[in-house]
Parts: C-alpha cells; sequence; structure tokens
C-alpha cells in the first residue's frame, strides 16, 4: 500500500483496513422520534375498522410532525403480539 498511495496514506489505508482509526469518536444525539399507537379492544378481522384506525393514525403522526417542524425519514409499522 505505502509503493503504491505513498508513504502516509499507504500507512492510513493499511490501518483502516485492520480496523485501526486513531480519530476521536464524537457521539451525536439520536434523531427525534414520533410514534402513535391504537388498540382494538378484541381481535378484529373487519378491514374496513382497520383501514380507518391506520389513516387515522397516519393523520395524527402527521399533526404531530407538522407541529414539531419535523419531516418524516423513515416509517415502522409494528404489530403488538
Amino acid at each position: 500500500m505505502q509503493r503504491l498511495l505513498g508513504g502516509r496514506a499507504g500507512r492510513q489505508a493499511a490501518d483502516r483496513a485492520r480496523g485501526i482509526d486513531p480519530r476521536p469518536v464524537a457521539p451525536r444525539a439520536l434523531p427525534a422520534s414520533a410514534s402513535v399507537s391504537r388498540a382494538f379492544p378484541r381481535h378484529t378481522l373487519d378491514g374496513a375498522a382497520v383501514r380507518a384506525a391506520l389513516l387515522d393514525l397516519v393523520v395524527t403522526l402527521a399533526l404531530q410532525l407538522r407541529g414539531r417542524g419535523a419531516i418524516r425519514v423513515a416509517t415502522t409499522l409494528l404489530r403488538a403480539s
């Protein structure tokens, strides 16, 4: 590596390939998150009720984000067990 890249750059590339990186790590704050949830009183197979609840959750979450002046980067839908 040193012959290809030169002394310092070659040593640095070889060290990084071995997982050696002496640069200090600066921790960053985690991005803010928002969540909404809905529980049905009992197990339901009614697709219309589920879609209506999901639409209501999306609108509620959008209003939360809009109130904070935030944008959505990713959305995850979890099913409670």
